[in-house]
């Protein structure tokens, strides 16, 4: 798919990008004009809509998809991350970093976790092992995570061993005892990235300004917050970067809610955010 890109700054602040978003901080987010998407799962979900073919929420295992990747994103990806800065994989991750720029990472992810503490490198080694493992048992018998098909599931597994292999390579000798792990990796590094256009944040908010936010389709309200549609609310991660999202409440179905939001710099935009993994509570 042809695609506009933004390179934004590894840490806070990010002003550009939270002018789009209102407050929330993680990246990649998603524009489509005056739409915002945040959260992975959410922007594969409108990919999937958008060019279904091959599916990245496969029909056949649409759910386990869902489920499979939320285990990844919420326990293999802190898992993965408390045994990659392991003293030895942390020396060789910030060696080629400023002192004052590795500085800066840490306090910028200690803030990201909201003050939750870090698994121990004992405790994270000894669940990696259980995930690969299982993860090894599982690719045995078949080519990607669901089966024959890769989906968001394999993406949301790659993308914390992708960091293992190639940030902390001295650390990621690890996988060597997981054969199959190894395989389907190799599989998955073959699809690479495609192909991109670079653009600036001024000009991703400049595109927002000009335009106006798609109409919402035709769906009934699911509301499970006893909140009324057009409240003014807020919406934030459970965990992992919880600055919160202001606006009001203008849809919500099974997988989303949707929030809108005004302002001078970035005129009125619809912000799109997935039920799951978030907290919404009315202001």
């Amino acid at each position: 798919m042809k695609r506009k890109e933004v390179h934004l700054p590894l840490v806070m602040p990010k002003p550009k990008l939270l002018a789009l978003t209102g407050g929330y901080r993680r990246t990649p987010v998603l524009q489509m004009g005056a739409d915002i998407y945040c959260d992975t799962s959410l922007i594969a979900q409108i990919i999937d809509d958008i060019q279904p073919e091959p599916h990245v929420y496969p029909p056949s295992c649409d759910a386990l998809t869902r489920l499979l990747s939320q285990w990844a994103d919420t326990m293999l990806f802190p898992a993965l991350s408390g045994f990659n800065f392991q003293p030895q994989g942390a020396e060789y991750f910030f060696k080629e970093m400023k002192t004052e720029q590795a500085q800066a990472l840490i306090a910028d992810r200690m803030a990201m976790r909201g003050g939750q503490e870090r698994i121990t490198y004992e405790d994270a080694h000894g669940l990696v092992v259980s995930y690969l493992n299982q993860m090894n048992q599982i690719l045995k018998d078949n080519r990607f995570i669901c089966g024959n098909q890769p989906s968001l599931a394999d993406f949301s597994c790659y993308h914390p061993l992708w960091f293992t292999q190639t940030q902390v390579s001295i650390v990621s000798s690890i996988l060597n005892d997981y054969p199959f792990v190894q395989s389907w990796y190799e599989r998955m590094q073959s699809f690479g990235h495609g192909s991109s256009i670079i653009i600036t944040a001024d000009e991703a908010i400049a595109i927002a300004l000009q335009e106006t936010p798609q109409p919402l389709p035709k769906e009934k309200y699911i509301d499970l917050h006893a909140i009324e549609l057009g409240s003014e609310v807020e919406i934030r991660a459970q965990s992992l970067g919880t600055e919160s999202t202001r606006g009001k409440l203008i849809a919500a179905n099974h997988h989303r809610f949707t929030l809108e939001r005004s302002s001078p710099e970035v005129g009125l935009v619809h912000v799109h955010f997935p039920r799951m993994d978030f907290v919404l509570k009315k202001i």
